[in-house]
């Protein structure tokens, strides 16, 4: 596991691609008329696809460090941080009411429908917490680096615990090769840059 970030550079196009899979298994009884349907997983990982218009290989180059960075990570052998555009902040999210004694809330997303993912990558540079609205001073609880928040005092009973803040996609590379072609002098693309991973850590527990 690295908490390498991956590089964003201007070459990663728009097209981009972020869908939700699951692992569910289906068996149909014998005359087909029923299906029996177990998930194997709580939570989903996400499938990316961010076409690469262009990594300049000039001196002090793009495609150097876009190298350097899938080298140091041995392909898809290591997980590492993907910083979402567009699904990498949440703002007053609930985490909890509380109950006077419970003093410990893991990070979460909800989206539109109540679906809940934690979050156990977050952004610990931006990442405020509000008791009733109010934002909690950072001296009076501690966040992990895997999104649990402590409190020094637990809330009290029937205060709505929320946090605004970004997080982190921990993900691997979909393939342990690319494809870049160079379509000019020292400009290379490559058309389906692919890669998983998930708000939770999925891909390598905790």
């Amino acid at each position: 596991m690295s908490d390498l970030i991956l590089p964003s550079y201007p070459g990663f196009t728009f097209d981009r691609q972020r869908n939700p899979f699951f692992d569910t298994r289906i068996q149909k009884t014998a005359r087909g008329q029923r299906e029996l349907r177990a998930n194997f997983e709580a939570y989903p990982l996400w499938k990316f696809t961010v076409p690469i218009g262009i990594l300049d290989n000039f001196e002090d180059t793009e495609m150097d460090w876009f190298f350097g960075f899938y080298l140091s990570v041995g392909g898809r052998e290591q997980t590492w941080l993907y910083d979402c555009p567009r699904h990498n902040t949440c703002t007053e999210t609930l985490l909890g009411t509380g109950d006077g004694t419970t003093a410990a809330f893991q990070l979460r997303i909800i989206h539109p429908g109540g679906f809940i993912e934690p979050v156990h990558n977050p952004n610990l540079a931006f990442c405020d917490l509000y008791i009733d609205g109010a934002l909690d001073a950072p001296e009076n609880h501690a966040v992990s680096a895997t999104g649990m928040v402590t409190f020094g005092v637990a809330p009290s009973d029937g205060a709505v615990i929320t946090w605004s803040g970004k997080y982190y996609h921990r993900c691997r590379f979909d393939s342990d090769q690319t494809a870049f072609t160079e379509f000019a002098v020292q400009a290379f693309s490559e058309e389906e840059f692919a890669f998983v991973g998930s708000p939770v850590n999925i891909l390598d527990g905790l």
